[in-house]
């Protein structure tokens, strides 16, 4: 479009076409200013929300709200080159910025440098201080807060002065990894799941990762090509295999990696159904006898009916199947206590959001986990859920099945209960009991 003043032609911008003229505010050269205003901190990744960042660079010329899995993510369209993205992983949280794309291409945002102890405030929980710069605040006051975000290995810390008293992230880190419950003493004894195979079906896996390299034997994809590693497949696994957070760390691991974003059950009835076959062509000594699904919502999911009907099969097969759901057990997620000796069930309690009874609690939260970002990288969480007592249940059981091959998934139901070390919140998972019962039987 083109008008005249009389004497030339003027070429109004592509913002005006895109109904943008009544915008003065905006910026028309954000190509530009983006990066610097990156670079100088005034736009802070996984801090800035979408008010901040129009107040800096003018209203878009669209914006629009949608849904990705779990989480909301607003974009704000600047013009056909530039968009940018905010995501709300929790209603806890404001949506903040996650990606900004310029000509096709995804800016790198960088670590977040945080500016003040008030953008701690922005942080998601979910990922909390994860990949989190923290050296230009002093912190030293904020022990509650800090005790209530997770971080991982890459969090840079502020010097110790500018910490609170005690606060010692790397010790936290190290003390986390330790399964507690008696298990590594049981694993000093040779207890540790050698010999047997667990298989573990959940979402792309880090291989290379430090924690549980050496235990893969067998690993399979379905239908994730393309898709990089994610977060819960690493985590999952250090939780039951891993060398020094792993209730089974000398298990060997048959590994089934599926697209769980695509609440489908084909994928994990083809996966189980993979574990049955492979099962089949093999001796008791040699036989996977343990499934964790750190996944809970079958019934809810497309194809349900394939589902049960294969997971009918698994256990007409033998195979102990644990899942996030209640068909194995009802089990709940406990927390340790910061700073108590985790070997005593009474330095456990539910996770704030777990307020039903249970047949039995499992330890999951306050916990270091392996991290999908590097074959060294770990994460310290403060709060757990069943997605990680679930592997963490298996292994018990796989060390059950190392003392006595024999045992039934009822029989080990019954040893678990049994044995199950009684506090004021019930009945909580005792390995070295469950281990003692499950020899006994041998015998």
């Amino acid at each position: 479009m083109m008008k005249t003043n009389g004497k030339h032609l003027v070429v109004l911008p592509l913002l005006f076409l895109l109904g943008c003229a009544d915008r003065p505010n905006i910026v028309t050269d954000i190509p530009d200013k983006i990066p610097a205003a990156l670079k100088a901190g005034q736009l802070v990744p996984r801090v800035t929300d979408a008010s901040e960042f129009k107040a800096v660079f003018g209203a878009p010329i669209k914006e629009e709200t949608n849904l990705d899995g779990d989480s909301r993510v607003i974009r704000l369209f600047y013009s056909d080159r530039v968009f940018v993205a905010f995501t709300q992983y929790n209603r806890d949280c404001a949506g903040t910025l996650s990606s900004i794309s310029i000509g096709g291409h995804r800016v790198d945002l960088g670590m977040p440098v945080l500016r003040s102890t008030s953008d701690l405030l922005k942080l998601d929980k979910n990922w909390g201080l994860q990949n989190v710069s923290l050296v230009k605040l002093d912190l030293s006051g904020e022990n509650k807060l800090l005790s209530n975000l997770s971080f991982d290995s890459k969090t840079q810390w502020p010097p110790q002065r500018m910490l609170p008293k005690g606060f010692d992230p790397q010790k936290i880190l190290r003390d986390g990894k330790n399964p507690g419950l008696g298990i590594r003493a049981l694993h000093a004894r040779g207890i540790n799941g050698k010999n047997i195979a667990i298989a573990i079906i959940d979402q792309p896996l880090l291989a290379d990762q430090r924690e549980y390299s050496e235990r893969i034997v067998y690993s399979k994809n379905i239908d994730v090509v393309g898709s990089p590693p994610q977060m819960h497949g690493p985590s999952v696994v250090s939780f039951a295999v891993g060398r020094d957070i792993g209730t089974a760390p000398k298990a060997s691991l048959y590994y089934f990696a599926v697209p769980s974003w695509k609440r489908d059950n084909t994928n994990y009835a083809d996966a189980l159904r993979t574990i049955i076959e492979i099962n089949a062509a093999k001796p008791l000594a040699e036989k996977i006898r343990v499934v964790s699904i750190s996944a809970g919502e079958f019934r809810t999911w497309k194809n349900y009916n394939i589902w049960k009907k294969t997971l009918a099969a698994a256990q007409a097969a033998g195979i102990l199947v644990i899942t996030c759901d209640e068909g194995f057990m009802d089990f709940g997620n406990l927390s340790r206590s910061p700073g108590q000796n985790p070997d005593l069930a009474d330095n456990y309690m539910p996770e704030i959001w777990d307020h039903a009874k249970h047949e039995l609690w499992v330890p999951g939260g306050n916990r270091t986990r392996a991290s999908h970002t590097g074959a060294n990288d770990y994460v310290f969480d403060v709060v757990g859920g069943r997605s990680w007592s679930t592997p963490y249940l298996a292994g018990v059981v796989a060390l059950g099945y190392q003392v006595n091959p024999t045992l039934t998934p009822t029989e080990i139901k019954e040893l678990l209960l049994k044995s199950a070390t009684h506090t004021k919140y019930g009945p909580v998972i005792n390995p070295g009991g469950f281990v003692k019962l499950a020899a006994g039987i041998k015998e």
